[in-house]
């Protein structure tokens, strides 16, 4: 049974790099199919000044004219997707009119549909404009339960390197089950499992006091203790993600486990890794940790896709309790 991903399209260079990175990592992969998405605004006062000045009198003439547009550029993006090498038998596309919000539109058909995977395009942003929510890709990101979401940056790091940030819950592995499927036939695709150690719990060093050396002393059996039992946890974890890329075709060679301490904070950390590694995609899992939560994404995934320059960010669902 094939998956559908959509893509949301429109005129920026934004999209045209989130085309041809899509194509070229699901060119040979039969189960995918893609939708192209394009939403038409309503600039009615404005629209109706213009086509009255340039002689267009007649309003549907207008519509008639931008849906005409929407074809041309649903065919241009096609055609960007063919070109990477993706079937075209395999693409279908659709525009939707009058559309005062789009990402609510994205997510109304994408759920119509049972649409597994979301693209979109992240517009340059300032560091300012950054901080603040309201984007068409924010949205997407925040309120799509139960599929999962890419937002690819422009322009991109040329990096065939992926990094699946994982933490030790059972539901983490669904991260590295999408992107066994969705990446297996990327071409060269080099994949780093990366957990980062959380810091030494306070109870071994929190009295409310300094400890002197000896009580210090007295703790490093506990502490050894703990930290042995830590990464024994996750090393385990981390074979079994390890595993299901490698059942999924991906050479164990160019799958690799990286276990360090947290320095600055997990995203920073993330973050940090990344650009000194040329890591061009970053998969992580979008689920809150908390219950009952008003939103559907969890703070390390909010703050990567508030920060993260030059990758495209995977925001997987993790389904679980």
């Amino acid at each position: 049974m094939s998956s559908q991903v959509m893509i949301a399209v429109d005129s920026s260079p934004h999209d045209r790099q989130a085309l041809r990175l899509i194509g070229n990592i699901l060119k040979n992969q039969n189960r995918y199919d893609v939708l192209l998405f394009h939403c038409l605004q309503p600039h009615l006062t404005r629209a109706l000044s213009e086509g009255l000045r340039e002689g267009h009198a007649d309003w549907e003439c207008f519509r008639k004219e931008q849906a005409e547009a929407a074809e041309v550029l649903l065919e241009g993006a096609k055609t960007t997707l063919t070109a990477c090498g993706f079937p075209a038998h395999r693409i279908r596309s659709e525009y939707q009119a009058d559309c005062p919000d789009p990402a609510r539109e994205i997510l109304r058909r994408a759920e119509a549909l049972h649409i597994d995977t979301i693209v979109v395009g992240r517009r340059g942003l300032s560091p300012m404009k950054r901080l603040l929510l309201g984007s068409v890709s924010d949205k997407i990101a925040q309120y799509s339960p139960q599929r999962s979401v890419w937002v690819i940056d422009n322009p991109l790091v040329n990096s065939n390197k992926v990094l699946l940030a994982l933490d030790c819950r059972a539901e983490s592995r669904t991260v590295a089950t999408y992107a066994a499927q969705f990446l297996s036939s990327a071409p060269d695709a080099d994949f780093t499992l990366l957990h980062l150690i959380a810091p030494l719990p306070p109870m071994f060093w929190d009295e409310g006091r300094i400890l002197d050396v000896e009580e210090l002393k007295q703790r490093m059996p506990h502490i050894a203790e703990w930290e042995s039992k830590a990464r024994g946890q996750v090393n385990e974890h981390l074979e079994r993600c390890h595993n299901i890329l490698v059942a999924a075709g991906i050479a164990p060679e160019r799958v690799h486990t990286l276990v360090q301490p947290v320095h600055e904070g997990i995203t920073r950390d993330i973050l940090d890794f990344a650009a000194g590694n040329q890591i061009g995609t970053v998969v992580i899992g979008k689920k809150s940790l908390a219950k009952k939560k008003p939103f559907f994404l969890g703070s390390h995934a909010h703050k990567l896709l508030q920060y993260s320059k030059g990758i495209a960010l995977c925001l997987v669902d993790e389904k679980g309790p």
